[in-house]
């Protein structure tokens, strides 16, 4: 009996170390979703500002609030958002995570949805196409 308990000790511990690291990956990709969904619906709720703090510090140098107000403009807002792929990795430069998906407004129109995510700040984004609010144009 004490000679099993070795093996079994390290079969336990291998699993826990392998189940702790499938959450923490699928952990580290809920938390870019989040930041993904609150990008988007912060820009459907003209919080230009807000959006901002979302992108990593070069894109967010590139972008300033004015210029996402002009890119973006009055969009529908929101009814539903699903990311159907999604893909991370890590290295020594930290974590990347790409989200592919569709965003649906309000009125139906749907948006092909692609935004990367590097370190759960976003560096990266295509929304095609834009909804734009009845009565404005994209």
């Amino acid at each position: 009996m004490r000679k099993a308990i070795l093996p079994i000790t390290l079969g336990l511990a291998g699993l826990g170390v392998t189940a702790w690291f499938f959450w923490w990956a699928f952990e580290s990709q809920r938390a870019d979703v989040a930041v993904a969904r609150s990008f988007l619906n912060h820009v459907a709720a003209e919080e230009f500002t807000q959006a901002q703090t979302l992108l990593s510090p070069l894109l967010a140098s590139q972008m300033p609030r004015t210029a996402l107000g002009q890119q973006f403009g009055r969009i529908e807002p929101w009814n539903s958002l699903s990311f159907r792929n999604r893909s991370s990795n890590s290295s020594s430069d930290g974590r990347q995570t790409e989200l592919w998906g569709t965003g649906t407004a309000v009125s139906g129109c749907e948006s092909e949805l692609y935004i990367r995510l590097r370190d759960g700040l976003i560096d990266e984004y295509n929304i095609t196409p834009l909804c734009p609010m009845i009565g404005q144009d994209a």
